[in-house]
């Protein structure tokens, strides 16, 4: 259930700053139905533009996340300014992991630049470091379709996928061995090449990304089992 309300009943005629309360209320299972075990990889920012409230509000919701898992969950902790950092590799949440993540937090500050793609790529990679085998190709593939948003915010990956078979990166799979093996080739069909090219993505760029996704998938399958 999503509730919304203002911190007055009245607004003024003139221009005006209000608060908004956003509630929002998550059923709970039906009976004793128990949720799927959760994967989660916390990626915080702690460049020196986060110094302050910033950091305080993403460290605090890290602790409250933390504190909500559950045992069969899995999460890490990555922290990225110029460097990327892992103060909690990917680790069953028990007590006494939750309370150890909970005390590196208290040591993180705000310092350097924003290394943004390569915090949230170590972060991708806890995860598929554990992830079936069966899943880690296709868990791959949708980073690298989502991933170029960070690109170029004219991108939308619906737009490019075609069902018509073009052994292109962009080809609309129905099996996850298909997913596989486009992954591997990385081949881009001269369609999708001009239409990456008018959101301002070249073949470089897209390739670039590739690669990363690509050694993640590996990586994944190498270190995951």
């Amino acid at each position: 259930m999503f509730n919304a309300r203002l911190d007055r009943p009245l607004l003024p005629a003139e221009r005006s700053e209000r608060l908004l309360r956003v509630e929002i209320t998550v059923p709970r299972p039906e009976g004793s139905q128990a949720r799927k075990p959760v994967h989660l990889s916390l990626v915080i920012d702690r460049s020196g533009s986060m110094t302050g409230e910033k950091l305080r509000l993403a460290l605090e919701a890290a602790r409250q996340a933390i504190r909500t898992l559950q045992p069969g969950d899995r999460f890490s902790v990555v922290t990225f300014d110029h460097q990327v950092e892992v103060p909690i590799p990917s680790t069953e949440a028990t007590p006494g992991a939750r309370l150890h993540a909970e005390a590196a937090l208290d040591t993180v500050i705000a310092r350097g630049n924003t290394d943004l793609g390569g915090g949230w790529l170590r972060g991708c990679a806890e995860v598929g470091a554990h992830l079936p085998e069966d899943a880690i190709s296709f868990v791959a593939y949708e980073l690298l379709l989502y991933g170029l948003h960070a690109l170029s915010a004219d991108y939308e990956p619906a737009k490019l996928l075609h069902t018509e078979t073009l052994a292109c990166l962009f080809d609309l799979c129905q099996q996850k061995a298909e997913v596989g093996i486009k992954l591997q080739a990385g081949h881009l069909c001269a369609g999708c090449l001009g239409k990456l090219s008018t959101v301002g993505l070249d073949r470089d760029v897209v390739t670039q990304l590739w690669r990363a996704v690509q050694a993640l998938a590996q990586s994944g399958t190498s270190t995951g089992r």
